[in-house]
């Protein structure tokens, strides 16, 4: 599956540079949306930050 997305329209090359970092970042996005990253030991981390913070 493809997605065309318009991020935005420039003139000048600086606003063209802050197009391609916006549209990287939408990428980013978007491939952490649809394809979560599974938390597989989150209640184990949970604990284990729990007691990190009771040492401190």
């Amino acid at each position: 599956m493809k997605e065309l997305t318009t991020i935005g329209i420039a003139k000048l090359d600086e606003e063209m540079d802050t197009l391609v970092k916006r549209g990287r970042e939408w990428i980013d996005r978007e491939q952490q949306r649809r394809h979560p990253r599974l938390d597989l030991f989150g209640e184990e981390r949970i604990r284990c930050e729990q007691e990190r913070m009771n040492a401190e």
